[in-house]
């Protein structure tokens, strides 16, 4: 029972994968239940699309228990089919994701042979993220430095990457593109948070609002815990709500 003054957050997982996804086993009944378990109010689950690889495409299946959305890879690449594709199914959120470098190498493998390499890298996948952005078929960016979240053998961070001058005035468009855009930042809390504190803290000071939660988890109830980190991250950055989608469009929830 809570005690008197005692308020408990609302938490919704917008990011979310099942069996549907390539590279997940997870079972949606199980993912829901053992979120509702873990205190969670409802799931989103955002199985992969990536425009330019088949075989991570899957296919959309709605469910009668949790909202259902989409984790786009990259869908700039090729405009006219993934407008296409959008307007074929009715998604709760659109994720526009970045998991290939503009030369098609997965982030995943990826192995810089120095800092000035990784910043480099960093550079034109903050660039190429701006592409995503001025194409537009999304709502929310989702893991924002999501390369550093791999193979990130020089330690590098977000902030130390915003400091760089080409490199940091990248992350900077990208930041205000999204807001002139009335786009969304998510934040991605699996294998770190993504953004980091710095980012989210210069988000919200350049006028960023729009701003969601998502577990990225792929295994059954592994997001949990991870989520209720990172909405007090979000409070320590300066936020007082959140959003949650529907239909894709955005309501706001209280942290």
């Amino acid at each position: 029972m809570a005690e008197e003054g005692e308020t408990f957050m609302i938490l919704y997982d917008q990011h979310v994968h099942s069996q549907f996804s390539y590279d997940s086993y997870a079972l949606r009944s199980e993912s829901s239940e053992a979120a509702a378990r873990s205190g969670i109010a409802g799931l989103t689950f955002t199985e992969h699309y990536e425009t330019c690889v088949p075989e991570q495409r899957a296919p959309f299946f709605a469910d009668s228990t949790a909202r259902v959305g989409v984790e786009l890879g990259s869908g700039q690449l090729n405009a006219s089919a993934t407008r296409d594709y959008l307007a074929r199914y009715p998604f709760d959120i659109v994720l526009g994701s970045v998991h290939f470098d503009p030369d098609g190498e997965d982030y995943y493998t990826y192995h810089p042979a120095s800092v000035s390499e990784h910043i480099e890298n960093m550079r034109r996948y903050f660039e190429f993220h701006l592409s995503l952005i001025a194409d537009g078929q999304f709502d929310v960016i989702a893991h924002l430095g999501y390369p550093l979240r791999y193979n990130n053998s020089f330690g590098l961070t977000m902030e130390q990457l915003r400091e760089d001058e080409a490199a940091g005035s990248a992350l900077l468009a990208v930041l205000k593109a999204l807001i002139a855009g009335g786009k969304g930042l998510e934040l991605n809390c699996s294998g770190g948070f993504y953004p980091s504190l710095g980012i989210l803290r210069e988000y919200k000071a350049l006028g960023g609002e729009l701003i969601t939660i998502g577990s990225d988890s792929h295994v059954t109830g592994a997001g949990a815990d991870r989520l209720k980190l990172g909405a007090e991250l979000l409070k320590e950055a300066g936020f007082t709500k959140y959003a949650l989608y529907s239909g894709r469009k955005p309501e706001w929830i209280n942290l």
